[in-house]
C-alpha cells in the first residue's frame, strides 16, 4: 500500500540505500575521530601540555558530536531517501534538522581550523613574522566565513519557523543558501590548502633529520584531505534548488560534511600522537637512528610553552679557590620535548656566553662565582 505523502504527521523511516550509507559512515567516522581526539587529550593532559589549540579542538569535537547526531536524525527523517517516500510531515522535520545541521557544520569547521592554525602558530614562533601574519589572516578568514554563514543557515526562511512547516517563504532563500554554500566551500578549500602548505615552508628553517622533517611535513599537511571532501561537495551544491529528488541529493552534501569535519579532527590531532608512537614502536618514531634522548622534536608539544622549564643557572659562592677543571656543569633536562633543536642550540649558546663572561671577569680576581647545578 502506497504511503500518503500529504500527511503532516511525522513518522521516522528505516534508512535504506543512501540514507543507510549516510548513517553508517557517520557512526564509523564519529568513532574514529573520537578515539583519535581522546588519545590526543590523554597525551596532552598526562604531560601537562593542554593549551589553547587543545581547548579549540575539544570545542570542535563536542560540536562535531552534535553535528553527527543531527546527521543521523536526518537519515531517519528522509534525507537520502527518494521522493516517493517523503511525506509532508517528513519535509517539516527535515527542514528543522537541516538548519541545526548547517549551523553546527559552519561552527565546527571554524573551531577545527582554528585549532590546526593555532598549532602552526606555535611552530612559527621565532621562524618569521611573515608566516605568523599569514596564519593569523587564515584564522580571521575562518571566523569571517562563520560570521557570514550562520545567519544564512538560520534565517533562510521568513519567518524561521517556515522551515518546519509554519506559514512563510523558504523559496526566496534557496538562492542565497546556494551562493553562500559556494562561498563557504571556496573559503574552506583555500584555508585547507594554505594550512597544508605553511608547514612545508616553516620546517625548512627547523634543524632536524631530513626523514623526520619529511614525516613531520606530511603529518601537519594531512588537513588537505578535508579539502578533497569539500571539492567533491561543490559538485552537489545545486541540490539545494533541485526541483526533484532534492533530499536524496542533499544527503551527498551531508555525508561530505561529515567526512570533512571528522577528517579535520583526525588530521589536526595526528601531530600530537607522535609520543604515543614512541611508546608503541620506538623504531618507527626514531627515523634517523639517533638515540631517543638526543632527539629534540616532539610533535606532542610542537612549539608549545606550557609545562616547559628553561635551563637554569644557580650561582653560589664557593668555599675556596679551585681550578677550572674542578667546576661542574650540568643542564636541567627539559620537562618536555617541545622546543625544536634550533631553539635548544640558541639556548645553549646563550648560557655558554653568559658563563664565559662571568669566568673572564672573575677568574683572576676572586674564587669562582658559581657552579652549574641541577
Amino acid at each position: 500500500m502506497a504511503n500518503d505523502l500529504t500527511t503532516t504527521v511525522y513518522e521516522p523511516i528505516q534508512p535504506e540505500g543512501l540514507a543507510l550509507s549516510l548513517m553508517v559512515v557517520t557512526i564509523v567516522f564519529t568513532i574514529l575521530s573520537g578515539v583519535v581526539v581522546l588519545l590526543r587529550f590523554w597525551i596532552r593532559l598526562s604531560h601537562s601540555l593542554f593549551a589553547v589549540e587543545d581547548w579549540l579542538m575539544l570545542a570542535g569535537w563536542l560540536i562535531n558530536l552534535g553535528h553527527n547526531a543531527a546527521v543521523i536524525v536526518l537519515s531517519y527523517s528522509g534525507i537520502g531517501s527518494h521522493d516517493d517516500v517523503i511525506t509532508v510531515g517528513m519535509q517539516f522535520h527535515i527542514g528543522l534538522w537541516t538548519i541545526i545541521w548547517q549551523f553546527l557544520y559552519v561552527l565546527d569547521g571554524a573551531l577545527i581550523k582554528s585549532s590546526i592554525i593555532w598549532t602552526l602558530l606555535r611552530l612559527s614562533e621565532g621562524v618569521g613574522v611573515v608566516y605568523t601574519r599569514i596564519l593569523w589572516a587564515l584564522f580571521a578568514l575562518g571566523w569571517i566565513v562563520w560570521q557570514i554563514s550562520w545567519p544564512v543557515a538560520i534565517f533562510q526562511c521568513k519567518p524561521v519557523a517556515a522551515a518546519w512547516g509554519e506559514p512563510g517563504d523558504c523559496l526566496s532563500g534557496q538562492r542565497v543558501i546556494l551562493n553562500v554554500s559556494y562561498f563557504v566551500s571556496a573559503a574552506n578549500i583555500f584555508t585547507d590548502f594554505s594550512t597544508a602548505l605553511v608547514p612545508i615552508f616553516l620546517l625548512r628553517h627547523v634543524q632536524m633529520p631530513r626523514k623526520l622533517k619529511l614525516i613531520t611535513m606530511g603529518i601537519l599537511s594531512l588537513g588537505v584531505l578535508a579539502s578533497v571532501a569539500t571539492i567533491i561537495r561543490i559538485s552537489y551544491t545545486w541540490a539545494y534548488t533541485a526541483p526533484s529528488e532534492r533530499y536524496y541529493t542533499i544527503a551527498k552534501i551531508v555525508m561530505l560534511t561529515v567526512l570533512e569535519c571528522d577528517l579535520g579532527i583526525i588530521a589536526g590531532s595526528m601531530p600530537m600522537l607522535r609520543h604515543l608512537l614512541r611508546l608503541i614502536a620506538p623504531s618507527l618514531a626514531n627515523t634517523d637512528g639517533t638515540p631517543e634522548q638526543s632527539r629534540d622534536v616532539n610533535l606532542v608539544t610542537i612549539g608549545g610553552s606550557t609545562g616547559a622549564r628553561r635551563t637554569r643557572m644557580k650561582l653560589s659562592k664557593a668555599g675556596g679557590p679551585s681550578t677550572s677543571e674542578e667546576r661542574n656543569y650540568s643542564e636541567d633536562k627539559e620537562s618536555t620535548d617541545d622546543e625544536t633543536s634550533s631553539r635548544r642550540y640558541i639556548m645553549r649558546a646563550t648560557c655558554q656566553v653568559e658563563q664565559d663572561s662571568l669566568l673572564n671577569i672573575n677568574y683572576n680576581s676572586r674564587p669562582p662565582l658559581a657552579t652549574l647545578t641541577n
